[in-house]
């Protein structure tokens, strides 16, 4: 699927909306990310950043956390890149120090980076890169899927067996950094549906609830990305927020 719609961050005015979602897109080998990472991460980035097993891990890495600081500061008056100061959640989700008005969350695969910013409501980011093989597809699906999200892969063509496995990997992911629970919480306690955009909860008494919405992000022919947020947290009101997609620039 092509992706269509992103505009260059450059040609719209970015700020915090209630009821809107930007969605940025960058290419971590944006040369404008390298230079940038050179001035803006901290020294605890820096040290991770080394660290990494491999270069160009710690490079992505670098490239990452510097567009992150980037974005997050055109949000935010008067704070610079650099100045950002960064906390874990209880379960590590990255979140902002002192400012419980911006909501983001980030992923990348690759050389793809996708990062999601909003007002008012938790949210999730995961970005997939294709290519898995149909092997180790059908080995993680066994281990991560419930009944029903087999029975919409087994359900798939051939030819859209791998298309639906990964929006249906990219919305559970969401949904994990959209709770903050990540890994903590097992892939196999709800359920996404690649039709409905629901999230499927199991409750207490085994009584599936719905509280979060997932969607799938158009990024280009080679990456599959979703995106979940919670309505319970947009004023009580039911009415699906507006997304923005932009195409990260430098200023």
């Amino acid at each position: 699927m092509k992706a269509s719609g992103w505009i260059p961050s450059t040609e719209v005015s970015v700020a915090l909306v209630r009821k809107r979602i930007d969605v940025w897109k960058t290419n971590l080998c944006d040369i404008s990310l390298k230079q940038l990472s050179a001035t803006v991460l901290s020294e605890d980035e820096e040290r991770r950043a080394s660290q990494a097993k491999y270069k160009a891990s710690g490079e992505r890495f670098r490239a990452c956390r510097a567009c992150v600081r980037d974005v997050l500061a055109r949000y935010l008056h008067n704070v610079h890149a650099h100045e950002i100061e960064f906390r874990r959640g209880e379960h590590g989700k990255l979140l902002l120090r002192d400012n419980d008005e911006l909501s983001f969350n980030v992923s990348h695969s690759g050389n793809m980076g996708l990062i999601a910013v909003t007002t008012g409501m938790d949210i999730g980011v995961d970005v997939e890169t294709a290519g898995r093989t149909i092997g180790r597809m059908h080995a993680l699906a066994r281990r991560s899927f419930g009944d029903g999200e087999m029975r919409q892969l087994e359900a798939a063509g051939s030819d859209e067996k791998m298309r639906t496995f990964l929006q249906l990997w990219t919305r559970k992911e969401a949904f994990v950094k959209c709770t903050g629970e990540g890994i903590q919480r097992g892939l196999r306690s709800f359920e996404v549906d690649v039709r409905s955009g629901t999230v499927l909860v199991a409750d207490d008494t085994a009584q599936p609830k719905c509280e979060w919405t997932v969607r799938d992000v158009s990024v280009d022919d080679r990456h599959i990305g979703a995106l979940c947020y919670s309505y319970s947290t947009v004023h009580g009101s039911a009415v699906a927020p507006h997304l923005r997609h932009l195409q990260w620039r430098a200023t």
